[in-house]
């Protein structure tokens, strides 16, 4: 174990990152178009990693039309 100092900024993966990511998403499609919208955009807005983001969606077709 580590006895290195817990950081103050918690980050909210899992579930809570992929639900930030499709409200991201959506918001950054109907306000830019789905085409102009690259994959890096939703990630960044909703504060989460492209690791987080390609871990619950394999590309961008998943996310205009999530299941």
């Amino acid at each position: 174990m580590s006895d290195a100092p817990s950081s103050p900024v918690r980050r909210l993966g899992g579930r809570v990152a992929r639900e930030r990511t499709l409200v991201a998403a959506t918001e950054l499609y109907v306000a830019q178009g789905v085409n102009a919208t690259g994959m890096d955009q939703p990630a960044t807005v909703a504060n989460a990693s492209k690791r987080t983001l390609y871990t619950h969606f394999t590309g961008k077709d998943e996310l205009v039309t999530p299941v």
